[in-house]
């Protein structure tokens, strides 16, 4: 029997070791680490190799000074950079601590957000050979990443790209002072880019408009979020956006309160050939101030297989224009207003059951209503053992939580 390889025990302790310590966004708690562990790394070959690849496989880089130190010695240091798989670079004005030990923002002490160089991105990308993934907070890197035509952009398939909360968009401080309007079109671009994540830039309109000039069928992009809370969403914006992207397989819309319905039914006409992901959450919509959807607004989205909405205002006759091939619908807190438990009942006891044998989950998530009056309360367990019923006659797996803040997909 042949002995166990002991570096591989090794490695699977620091990589669950390091796991362990991580924030949500996956970054990592250095202070929870323990420090002999750490120190052990330091005189183990054994234990440097995997250390070192947690380390550096997400690496966190806050303001412009400490990203010109760590890309000098990326440079310099290869067997370092070789692991490094993904970058988030956080603009100056929106850094915990400043390099000099300054504050933030508000401190007085802190210095102005200064756009990063182009040529200082291509060197951190260049010296990266598996950086695939990259999340950028701010507009100090925007100027730079807008503009990039390195070996390291063109290996990039992953980008977010999350907009200053704490500069306004124009202003002798603004840390998007660099940037021009239609910045993204470079970007898009990138020949390997998948997943593109945008966050409170302005789509669209006039001004800063990140869009404007994007050619149509420019982008190998097969997923694509948007999220705007606070900037505008023009359709005509995100109908150029969609016209970039033939292959665009998952869209997540959250914001959907600057898109009225019946434009909305027109965007996604432009990505139905492939669309098979779609996911919109409605933050402005309620039971007092509600605009429903027209009820066909994805029944022409032949490919789509799941379809989430969250706080989407649909209106009984939606579920019976789904889409063909949906194998998966969620509906969450206000999206279950209108769509009570006699409704779903009825839906689901139909003779010539649309999506029979093809819907395989049917996930609710909030309070499911007892009817469709204003302020009805919730259903009755009868009422939710029927649904459960019904669908375990049609093999459709179903799941309801009342936690309406459960993570959307």
């Amino acid at each position: 029997m042949p002995f166990f390889d002991f570096d591989d025990v090794v490695e699977n302790i620091v990589d669950e070791l390091f796991l362990d310590k991580q924030h949500e966004d996956g970054t990592y708690y250095p202070e929870r680490l323990p420090k002999n562990f750490l120190k052990l790394a330091l005189v183990s070959h054994t234990f440097l190799n995997p250390v070192r690849r947690n380390l550096y496989r997400d690496v966190r880089i806050e303001g412009s000074e400490r990203f010109l130190l760590l890309t000098g010695q990326l440079r310099f240091s290869p067997h370092l950079a070789k692991f490094v798989c993904k970058a988030n670079l956080v603009s100056t004005c929106t850094q915990s601590t400043h390099i000099d030990g300054g504050g933030g923002w508000d401190d007085p002490t802190g210095s102005e957000p200064r756009t990063v160089s182009i040529t200082a991105l291509r060197w951190f990308l260049d010296a990266c050979p598996q950086l695939t993934a990259l999340n950028i907070f701010g507009g100090e890197f925007l100027h730079a990443l807008a503009l990039q035509t390195s070996d390291g952009a063109k290996r990039l398939t992953d980008i977010t790209l999350i907009a200053c909360n704490q500069c306004e968009s124009s202003g002798p401080m603004s840390c998007m002072d660099a940037v021009e309007a239609g910045w993204l079109k470079n970007i898009v671009a990138f020949p390997r880019l998948k997943e593109l994540e945008l966050s409170e830039f302005q789509i669209g309109g006039p001004g800063m408009d990140a869009v404007r000039g994007i050619p149509s069928r420019s982008s190998s992009c097969t997923g694509l979020c948007v999220s705007n809370m606070n900037k505008p969403l023009s359709p005509s914006g995100l109908k150029v956006l969609l016209r970039s992207m033939p292959h665009l397989a998952e869209l997540v819309l959250d914001g959907r309160h600057f898109l009225p319905p019946r434009e909305l039914k027109e965007c996604l006409k432009i990505v139905a050939g492939a669309l098979t992901l779609l996911t919109i959450t409605d933050y402005y919509s309620s039971e007092e101030r509600a605009d429903p959807w027209e009820n066909d607004t994805v029944q022409e989205l032949r490919q789509l297989k799941t379809l989430s909405l969250n706080g989407v205002p649909v209106t009984p006759p939606f579920l019976n224009m789904l889409p063909p091939r949906l194998e998966h619908l969620r509906l969450s807190g206000g999206s279950l207003v209108r769509v009570s438990a006699p409704i779903i009942v009825a839906w689901l006891r139909r003779d010539n059951f649309p999506l029979r044998r093809v819907l395989k989950k049917l996930e609710m998530v909030g309070e499911v209503r007892t009817n469709a009056a204003k302020g009805a309360p919730a259903a009755s367990d009868q009422q939710l053992a029927e649904i459960a019923r019904l669908c375990r006659a049609l093999s459709i797996e179903w799941i309801h939580k009342k936690d309406q803040y459960t993570d959307f997909f």
